[in-house]
């Protein structure tokens, strides 16, 4: 199986836990780009912190919704600012950390025919990396340096999207840096969206329920260790 297509079946698999095990468990809710990245920096969580990690992915307004309605998780990593802001106001956050800030790539594989072409996002009023990408077309639209195919296809998660490229669904696709880098696409097909067409994507951690675990948990996010995993994964730690 290609690296692509392992990184495809990995992001879409739905968290169905961790083996039996007799250590406490720290239940972490992540954004879909994060995923993969999280799954490196939690490796040695029960090593670091005495603990199993179990993550559950998806878009961050899918998973914002879920807290809402008492999804049982500690800990929340959200991209983006925008639904940060409204838990806070809502007052189920317990603290709130920015470690790293995200960014946006144009994929596109392989040649294309532009007027027959499929261009796959997240969903913005979900997904803030689909906020981005929306945001972002208006500057590629305006100009002649960017080609953009002339369809849409929408995914629920920054990670579904990718998956729609990956899988040929769509020939190109306004995606996270980290899933590019994650599946190993070559640089040759990817192309950064300059930083200020489209607002920052911020990823922060946020504590729901507080403990000795969650706090273990972002010591070692905010470690210089975690610092170069981010910067090999396609983010700029904060």
């Amino acid at each position: 199986m290609s690296r692509l297509l392992w990184a495809v079946l990995t992001l879409l698999l739905a968290a169905c836990g961790p083996a039996k095990t007799d250590l406490p468990i720290l239940h972490i809710a992540t954004a879909s780009n994060f995923r993969p990245t999280l799954e490196r920096l939690t490796a040695d969580f029960p090593a670091q912190c005495g603990a199993q990690a179990r993550l559950s992915a998806g878009s961050t307004g899918h998973l914002a919704a879920q807290i809402l309605n008492g999804a049982p998780y500690d800990v929340f990593i959200a991209a983006g600012s925008a639904v940060p802001d409204a838990l806070a106001q809502k007052g189920v956050i317990k603290s709130r950390t920015a470690f790293a800030v995200g960014a946006l790539v144009y994929w596109t594989p392989e040649p294309m025919p532009i007027k027959d072409g499929v261009l796959a996002l997240a969903r913005p009023e979900i997904a803030p990396y689909g906020k981005a990408a929306q945001q972002a077309i208006t500057y590629m639209e305006a100009t002649s340096d960017w080609r953009l195919p002339p369809k849409r296809v929408m995914g629920k998660s920054a990670a579904q999207a990718f998956s729609f490229v990956a899988t040929g669904a769509a020939n190109a696709g306004l995606v996270p840096l980290s899933l590019t880098i994650e599946a190993g696409i070559a640089s040759t097909q990817i192309r950064a969206v300059p930083d200020d067409w489209y607002d920052k994507v911020p990823n922060a951690v946020l504590v729901l329920r507080q403990s000795e675990l969650a706090a273990c948990f972002i010591a070692n996010l905010r470690s210089p260790k975690t610092a170069l995993v981010l910067r090999e994964a396609g983010f700029e730690p904060l």
